[in-house]
């Protein structure tokens, strides 16, 4: 007996078969938490939802929470053509002379991220922005502007301000990583559109220039020394950062610099509730749990095992709330503005993605950053 029990110490640690989490309680509130944002009675033909629960002021994020949401959950958006055309119109209404969207009172990021993320939802609905924006284009079309542009926004600090500089907001490497996303997203989401051959020169330095700068010997993040310690967040500022840039190269068919630190990296920092965040809502779940399924993809699988058990781990904190309509319907967390629900419906989409049969649902989840790189 005490033989097999040294036996039993010895042998490997196994790792449980993940749970299977019933996302249709979630489904039949999306509706119902769409229009709790509505501006008014026709919102799902014009598009015109506000920011907060109740408000009547129509926001430049919300159309595109709205659609990310739709998306993720493979539910359906707009239907009719006219229905099409007047969300476009009036998200392109919040488009300025200068290319920029709004980024809305109250501001749903920095202006760089609304031309990202504001783009996105023009997108999905298979349309792009009305007008060019001049400073991105004026940055594709000066080679002598790229490094420095860039080495600013991933030095992310004090000191650190980019020749072409509107705004933008950023202090850590979580906000500066979405600017740089954002200088190559615009042309991929718009297909080139607004600067042609320039964008096409610009994106085919970006990827090189970019996996050069990746800490490559130890997070595998693109995270300079300062970033690992900006505000006492240690390395959780590099994953947030990290992952925007993760979506675009994805998109466009690049590797990453350095897949299996990166994995490690990521997997390290799941917290022992299964977020990264500490909590469901924040969209760091979905930077963290993206830095394990994908990379590990990069690098045949490994620790895939392990990759299944974080997402496990992490749906069970999230699966439970989004099936709790006072999380969802009332003046709870995931509620708490248009643009929370869809960073956790992404991290879930991402899991659906990866391992389907861990999920029930009534139609397959989808990972829409796969088709439109932004959120």
């Amino acid at each position: 007996e005490m033989f097999a029990l040294i036996l039993c110490l010895l042998a490997p640690a196994t790792i449980a078969a993940p749970s299977v989490f019933d996302l249709r309680p979630f489904e039949a509130l999306v509706p119902i938490w769409a229009q709790g944002f509505a501006v008014d009675g026709q919102a799902n033909e014009t598009g015109r939802y506000a920011f907060h629960r109740g408000s009547k002021q129509p926001h430049p994020y919300a159309p595109s929470d709205v659609l990310h949401v739709l998306c993720m959950t493979n539910q359906s958006q707009v239907g009719s053509t006219a229905a099409r055309a007047a969300w476009v119109q009036h998200i392109n209404s919040f488009q300025r002379s200068d290319g920029f969207f709004e980024a809305g009172t109250p501001p749903g990021g920095t202006l760089f991220h609304a031309a990202g993320y504001v783009t996105a939802g023009l997108a999905l609905l298979q349309e792009r922005p009305r007008h060019p924006n001049r400073l991105l284009d004026q940055l594709v079309a000066t080679p002598s502007l790229w490094e420095p542009t860039l080495a600013a926004l991933l030095a992310a600090g004090p000191g650190h301000v980019p020749p072409l500089n509107i705004s933008t907001g950023c202090f850590d490497g979580y906000s500066c990583a979405q600017n740089i996303a954002t200088t190559a997203a615009w042309y991929l989401l718009t297909g080139n559109a607004t600067a042609g051959s320039a964008a096409h020169s610009y994106l085919q330095w970006y990827f090189p220039w970019l996996s050069a700068q990746a800490d490559r010997s130890d997070t595998g993040l693109w995270c300079s020394p300062a970033q690992k310690h900006t505000k006492g967040q240690g390395l959780i500022n590099c994953i947030g950062g990290s992952f925007h840039l993760d979506f675009v190269f994805r998109f466009s068919g690049q590797p990453f610099p350095a897949p299996a630190r990166q994995l490690n990296t990521s997997l390290a920092l799941q917290q022992p509730d299964g977020t990264w965040a500490g909590s469901v809502a924040p969209y760091l779940n979905v930077d963290g749990i993206y830095q394990c399924t994908r990379p590990a993809l990069q690098a045949n699988k490994t620790r895939w095992a392990e990759v299944e058990q974080a997402c496990a781990r992490l749906m069970e904190p999230v699966v439970a709330a989004l099936n709790d309509p006072q999380q969802v319907l009332g003046a709870q967390a995931l509620s708490a503005s248009s643009h929370v629900l869809p960073g956790v419906v992404a991290a879930v989409a991402e899991c659906y993605t990866q391992f389907p049969a861990m999920f029930r649902s009534q139609r397959p989840w989808k990972m829409c950053l796969d088709t439109v790189p932004y959120i």
